[in-house]
């Protein structure tokens, strides 16, 4: 990549951090792999969200992460590891919430109803063609990003836009997904454990749009 200065790297285990490892593989199957737009091939991480998107869909998932702000590059990413370098560059990370202004809905919602333990396999399985049975025809999906929303088993629910939200996008029709996916302690540092909520938040556009 051009324009980068790469910086420390970090790897993340199974092990250590399981559940950071977790939402980092899940929030880069969104990173793009278009070398024209290399500032979507990055990472965004905050104290308490990781951003990932490819101008067609975006994924985001809160939970803190206990990592410096800015952008990452992956360099291994794998089930029971990753290993991501923090980067400088002049290549921007779009700015999400004005591409998908549906983002800052989340805590608006009501809670999702967690199907726990054994019932989370047959939950997805539901969601899953639920989901896919409630896009509307006109827009179609790619039914790739869907799989790649659901891969490791959270449990989804599909949030239709109200009319006023309908007015006020410019992305008419995107799909807007989340998930509860658990609460769980976690120690950042020296700190004592802390109980956190780990949120998913995914967007897809419709085929019948165009990219970012």
């Amino acid at each position: 990549m051009k324009n980068v200065q790469t910086g420390t790297l970090y790897t993340i285990t199974e092990a250590d951090q399981p559940h950071l490892l977790r939402e980092i593989l899940w929030t880069a199957k969104a990173i793009s792999k278009d070398l024209s737009r290399p500032g979507m091939m990055l990472l965004r991480v905050t104290n308490d969200e990781l951003t990932a998107t490819d101008g067609r869909r975006l994924h985001l998932s809160k939970l803190p992460t206990g990592l410096p702000p800015g952008l990452y590059r992956p360099i291994t990413l794998k089930r029971k590891v990753a290993e991501i370098v923090s980067v400088e560059t002049k290549d921007l990370f779009p700015k999400t919430s004005q591409a998908f202004p549906r983002k800052t809905t989340l805590a608006q919602r009501t809670p999702i109803e967690d199907l726990g333990g054994a019932g989370r396999a047959l939950g997805v399985s539901i969601s899953y063609f639920k989901i896919a049975r409630s896009i509307p025809v006109e827009y179609g999906l790619n039914f790739g990003f869907l799989e790649d929303v659901m891969a490791d088993g959270a449990v989804w629910e599909f949030l239709p836009p109200t009319e006023d939200e309908n007015k006020a996008s410019s992305h008419k029709g995107e799909i807007y997904l989340r998930s509860h996916v658990a609460d769980v302690k976690i120690q950042i540092g020296d700190e004592a454990a802390t109980e956190f909520t780990i949120d998913r938040v995914a967007l897809l556009m419709p085929l019948s749009m165009g990219k970012v």
